[in-house]
């Protein structure tokens, strides 16, 4: 009886141990083998993965052993070694221009786009609006030395430079130059006070847009009484669109 009972003590004492250990070699993955494994400027031959976390891996190689951030490696490793890799969302603007491709592909047939041709087709439409946005500025700046010489006053070569152009225009409506640098002073506060970030910089912007519209209004009125043509042309100059004619009707009219 009491052999029995050694025996199956024995047994027991013998067979779960086993088992424990059988069922954790069981749970435990087996190490996986590289041939090679890159991280950056490193190179690593004949890779064991002996351990992974869910933040690094441990890896034996020929020169010994390391541990290696997730982050160091690139997605088609980090799904070699059994990791689940985030899709990247879609770029939409990567879409568009990639069903912009399909569409003239079924639409050609499969031909290629010659991205050259559209390259210099791009560069020709800025040229392009570049040349024309050129001889705008230059013939308003022809208008304006018009107007100016109607007036009875020699704009020089001020009229044609951005900014300067505002001192004979002022002449030619009999008001004072000051009101150049009064401008220009108000610009430059309103944008020292934004970059420091000061709140006085609303009130400051505020004032000098209201000065400036009231400018604009003097100044159209003014210089149209300069050229006799009444108070209602120097109004017309305010209005958008009509204000197109009447600056034509100011520069060119007798």
């Amino acid at each position: 009886m009491h052999a029995c009972l050694l025996l199956v003590l024995l047994a027991f004492a013998v067979y779960w141990p086993a088992t424990i250990l059988a069922a954790a070699s069981q749970s435990e993955p087996p190490p996986q083998k590289l041939e090679t494994l890159t991280t950056g400027t490193q190179t690593y031959s004949n890779v064991l993965v002996t351990s992974k976390s869910a933040t690094h891996i441990i890896i034996s190689h020929t020169r010994g052993m390391t541990s290696i951030r997730l982050s160091e490696l690139d997605s088609n490793v980090l799904q070699q070694l059994g990791y689940e890799v985030k899709k990247p969302e879609p770029n939409r603007a990567t879409e568009f221009t990639r069903g912009i491709l399909d569409a003239w592909k079924e639409k050609t047939g499969g031909q290629q786009i010659d991205l050259d041709r559209v390259r210099a087709l791009g560069t020709g439409i800025l040229s392009a609006v570049a040349v024309g946005a050129l001889a705008v500025y230059l013939f308003t700046c022809f208008c304006l030395r018009t107007i100016c010489v109607k007036t009875g006053r020699n704009p020089g070569v001020l009229v044609w430079l951005p900014v300067f152009q505002a001192v004979p225009l002022l002449k030619a409506a009999n008001m004072s130059v000051l009101w150049l640098p009064v401008l220009l002073l108000g610009s430059g506060a309103v944008s020292y006070l934004s970059v420091t970030g000061s709140k006085a910089a609303l009130y400051v912007g505020a004032a000098n847009a209201l000065l400036s519209l009231l400018l604009s209004v003097v100044w159209c009125i003014k210089v149209s009484m300069a050229r006799k043509k009444g108070a209602l042309v120097g109004i017309l100059l305010l209005i958008p669109v009509i204000n197109i004619f009447a600056f034509l009707y100011l520069a060119f009219s007798d």
